[in-house]
């Protein structure tokens, strides 16, 4: 049986770790932000900002994160103003 990996929700405002519903679907974490990390699409080469719960902050995908700094948290708030637009 094999497993589908986590979805990557780069430009997410919250957690960018997907979880899967129980009917199948994938969603957002709901977590708490406490990490950034810098994630790479490998299909375009973008580098972006993500950041995750402490659920997700070890995920594979995740491998540099740490915790949120001070600029990590400005970031977050402005994409988080961005999204209520």
């Amino acid at each position: 049986m094999t497993v589908d990996p986590s979805p990557v929700r780069a430009s997410s405002a919250g957690c960018a770790i997907g979880v899967r519903r129980p009917a199948g679907q994938w969603t957002s974490c709901p977590g708490e932000v406490t990490h950034a990390a810098l994630w790479v699409e490998q299909h375009r080469r973008r580098r972006w900002r993500v950041f995750a719960c402490d659920e997700h902050a070890h995920h594979p995908a995740l491998a540099e994160a740490r915790p949120l700094t001070d600029a990590d948290r400005e970031a977050l708030e402005i994409r988080r103003r961005n999204r209520a637009v």
